[in-house]
């Protein structure tokens, strides 16, 4: 009898449903959570590549100086993020010019929770060599 009402206990299936969910739904918002970080790294990066070509060739061809890169990239930059673009240039007769853009990975990693992803910068460097012969 009381064999009978233990398993009679046990086959109820009230409840379980949400005991489940309980347990997935967190799973399931951290993954989708965690896909969309990574896409706003990735997205972050790839326009950050974009515009380091675009200032490191425009500096190369002598249509802008090394003092107006920071303003040029900064213009072309998407996301609201605090940049720091650094453009080299040799004016006493050197051949390449160099250009870094980079944000700190605290403001790009939105959602860092257990300090996966560090403290370093997102960066991108580029060197091309100069059209002109020299640049500034």
């Amino acid at each position: 009898m009381l064999f009978a009402r233990l398993i009679k206990l046990y086959r109820r299936q009230e409840g379980a449903a949400m005991v489940e969910a309980a347990l997935v739904v967190p799973l399931l918002i951290f993954i989708f959570a965690s896909i969309g970080q990574f896409g706003f790294i990735f997205a972050a990066n790839s326009n950050m590549v974009d515009v380091v070509r675009e200032t490191t060739r425009t500096m190369a061809v002598g249509e802008i100086t090394s003092a107006e890169a920071d303003a040029f990239a900064q213009a072309r930059l998407l996301y609201p993020l605090t940049y720091t673009v650094t453009a080299t240039g040799n004016s006493a007769g050197g051949n390449d010019v160099t250009v870094t853009i980079s944000a700190p990975m605290s403001e790009v990693a939105f959602l860092d929770i257990f300090d996966l992803l560090g403290n370093d910068p997102l960066s991108n460097t580029l060197t091309m060599r100069c059209e002109s012969g020299t640049c500034d």
